[in-house]
């Protein structure tokens, strides 16, 4: 329950996607999956399908999709400061919208939740307008360490995906 985190910031409840076990330690793992818009031709049982079908539809709002990685890396922080039998986590992103690579401009309000990889991101998860809409739903927070992502790809079924996995 989240009334066991101290600094647990968000009106929700606190769900762990995965919970791996080994004996008597624990590892939650965080997950997302975020998509851009994609259509093609199908087949259906070995039958070319006439029309083209979405296979994965378009998410969009990236900077909450960058927000609510970097909430999972802080949720699992505080899960792993909470419990002494739980030793680290991991959160992985999944994605095929190149964006997320790429980076915020320095002057995006979301700029300090950019997912660009190869770099150490500040620890200050807050947005840069502190009056907009998303800066008064989502509230400003901070992670323990300057964490670094490290982007990867992999093709399927044409579609170009990448994923990223942070240990924390």
């Amino acid at each position: 329950p989240q009334k066991e985190l101290t600094n647990y910031i968000w009106n929700n409840e606190l769900k762990l996607d995965i919970l791996l076990r080994k004996d008597d330690e624990f590892l939650p793992v965080e997950l997302k999956y975020k998509t851009k818009r994609h259509s093609k031709k199908m087949k259906r049982f070995n039958e070319e399908m006439p029309d083209v079908v979405e296979v994965l539809k378009n998410q969009g709002a990236q900077d909450l999709g960058m927000y609510d990685f970097w909430k999972d890396v802080r949720r699992i922080e505080l899960v792993r400061n909470r419990f002494a039998k739980v030793k680290g986590g991991l959160a992985v992103f999944v994605t095929n919208d190149v964006f997320y690579t790429k980076g915020s401009k320095p002057s995006s309000n979301n700029h300090l939740f950019s997912m660009i990889g190869n770099v150490l991101h500040s620890t200050k998860k807050h947005w840069s307008n502190p009056n907009s809409t998303c800066a008064k739903t989502h509230p400003n927070f901070e992670v323990e360490k300057a964490y670094d992502i490290e982007w990867h790809s992999r093709e399927i079924d044409d579609i170009d995906f990448y994923y990223c996995i942070v240990s924390i």
